[in-house]
């Protein structure tokens, strides 16, 4: 008879292994409803389910260490991208961290990529961020352990992708506006294929600035007086409504943040919580070589 493990416990009760692990590890700074916290307990009691975190660290792990490596621009990234993973990060090593893995977060300068620190360490899956094909084999070949791709669409059969659904976004945030003409600014995404979605989703590409500095954002808007505009990355549309009314703003929310828009900016949700727990259960999933077929995961937009 099979172990009974975490994954079996979520399955019959509909939650997220996530949401398992807060509950059986006694994660107290989680807000789990009494009754799925109830509901988990008793299935776990019925199947019979015994952790043992070190038994799986002797057999299945070398380390229990999962790296984080941030691919970071440091001579031209905008204030506005420096909270742009901090949720995300946050979250996801709460959730690793209430299954027994420990965190290690290195940012790797585009200019100058070099992951020798972190690919010295027995690490036992790897997630990589924001990086655009030629930096991610740059440091990939470093590394034989599970890689999961993070905000990057690269054309890669071996490697499993969890990105942003922009297309589904940038719908959801035009049917604000109905028919109106709309333009829209993003943060840059280092995957230039991140940018085809949204140039393909949008349909004109003189209608999109890739904002880089924030006197471009300003002449942007200025020359855009009769548009309603889309921005994603709540921190740039807090820049933005120096020079537009907030009604006539929708924000595509990656930072998590959306609690710091001014009343009245209509706002489309890409849940960082959520992400977080997908991405956990897939590099989870890789290290336990359950290996999946299909190798993107997009989130859906709220």
């Amino acid at each position: 008879m099979n172990k009974v493990t975490m994954k079996d416990i979520a399955k019959e009760a509909g939650v997220s292994v996530a949401t398992v692990s807060y509950v059986l590890n006694n994660n107290i700074k989680e807000k789990i409803p009494e009754e799925t916290r109830q509901r988990i307990m008793n299935i776990a009691k019925e199947l019979n389910y015994v952790p043992n975190l070190a038994a799986r660290s002797l057999v299945k792990r070398k380390s229990g260490l999962i790296g984080i490596l941030i691919s970071r621009d440091y001579d031209n990234e905008g204030e506005w991208k420096k909270c742009l993973y901090t949720e995300f990060i946050s979250e996801i090593e709460v959730i690793l961290s209430a299954m027994g893995y420990h965190i290690l977060i290195y940012g790797i300068d585009t200019g100058n990529p070099n992951a020798d620190i972190i690919a010295e360490r027995e690490l036992d899956g790897v997630f990589v961020i924001d990086v655009d094909k030629s930096f991610f084999y740059k440091i990939s070949n470093k590394f034989t352990v599970p890689i999961i791709i993070i905000d990057s669409r690269i054309e890669d059969i071996i490697f499993h992708k969890i990105l942003p659904d922009f297309s589904e976004a940038l719908q959801l945030a035009k049917e604000y506006f109905e028919e109106e003409d709309i333009s829209v600014i993003s943060d840059k995404y280092n995957d230039k294929n991140i940018t085809m979605d949204m140039k393909s989703s949008l349909g004109r590409e003189d209608e999109l600035l890739i904002v880089q500095s924030s006197n471009e954002l300003e002449n942007f808007i200025k020359n855009r007086k009769n548009k309603k505009l889309v921005i994603i990355n709540e921190f740039l549309a807090i820049m933005a409504c120096k020079y537009i009314e907030p009604s006539d703003l929708a924000v595509i929310c990656t930072c998590g943040c959306a609690y710091l828009l001014p009343d009245g900016v209509k706002t489309v949700i890409l849940d960082n919580c959520k992400k977080a727990e997908i991405a956990a259960e897939i590099i989870l999933d890789y290290i336990d070589k359950n290996y999946h077929d299909n190798k993107y995961t997009y989130i859906k937009a709220e």
